[in-house]
């Protein structure tokens, strides 16, 4: 065994160690509906991983074993495909019915993310001809969904924007079909610049009371829902094409049938006001 494959095999090890830890903890689960969850994956014909939901003292816990390249939404939730998990925080000293809602609802989108049919490969990254370290990983996903790993230093994934918009369209279907909007939104004084955003109601959530906000991730899922409004078929090829190779050359094929070249554009955005400048230019055609 080389040196590469013993930090590898130490590397997985760890992480073995993590995930068994992770998945034996008891589940906060208090106000979530967990089989509302399962049904809609399910009538999504989509194999998720786990979920736990955990407080904030122990989401921080394991946090910090995490690669912080993986773990983006530390107030909210992560899908860690390292240990094929995701994590979703409870503040269960908020409003309540609120708070179990906004982290069932993350946890859609978390569970959206680790919707891969094929399991990926792992690839060292090298820097200076050395093994690249960053905490205590030197590994990293080749792909996970629509999103491919390209530079662990700078965090540039190509393909975030239709990763994170897709993830968060589920979401939204999530809170459209069980008709979720107003116990997420409810108090927020911000309610009258949301109905004028180009971002539809369904993708705001709050944190806590009074103002609502909106992720990057519903950024991308509101272009994508307005393309999917142009080809209605194009739902069912964003989750047909979770890891499958066949599946991702469909959905790069509608979306330039609907604009030529949208769909390379739509893979090289990675900011939050890049994804915005896309939605802004989508919106004015399509909307």
């Amino acid at each position: 065994m080389n040196t590469q494959e013993k930090s590898t095999h130490k590397i997985q090890e760890h992480w073995a160690t993590i995930r068994s830890s992770l998945r034996s903890h008891d589940s906060a689960t208090e106000g979530i509906n967990v089989d509302r969850i399962n049904a809609h994956f399910d009538e999504a014909d989509l194999e998720v991983k786990p979920v736990v939901f955990l407080n904030s003292k122990d989401y921080d816990y394991y946090y910090n074993f995490l690669d912080d390249s993986a773990a983006t939404l530390r107030s909210s939730g992560v899908y860690a495909p390292d240990i094929q998990t995701a994590l979703i925080r409870r503040e269960l000293s908020a409003d309540q019915p609120r708070e179990a809602v906004r982290a069932e609802t993350v946890a859609v989108h978390e569970l959206a993310h680790s919707a891969t049919i094929e399991t990926q490969p792992y690839i060292h990254y090298t820097e200076a001809g050395r093994i690249f370290k960053r905490g205590s990983a030197t590994l990293h996903a080749v792909r996970n969904g629509f999103s491919q790993h390209e530079n662990p230093i700078q965090k540039f994934n190509r393909g975030r924007l239709i990763e994170e918009g897709y993830a968060e369209l589920e979401r939204g279907l999530y809170v459209q079909n069980n008709d979720l909007e107003g116990q997420l939104l409810r108090g927020s004084q911000n309610l009258n610049d949301i109905r004028e955003s180009a971002i539809p109601l369904h993708y705001w959530t709050q944190e806590r009371p009074g103002r609502a906000y909106s992720s990057i991730g519903a950024v991308g899922a509101s272009v994508l829902e307005l393309l999917t409004k142009e080809d209605p078929t194009l739902l069912n090829s964003l989750r047909e094409g979770r890891g499958n190779a066949n599946g991702l050359r469909d959905v790069a094929k509608k979306i330039n049938a609907i604009e030529s070249g949208l769909y390379q554009n739509m893979r090289t955005v990675h900011t939050r006001s890049e994804f915005e400048t896309l939605l802004e230019d989508v919106h004015s055609r399509f909307n």
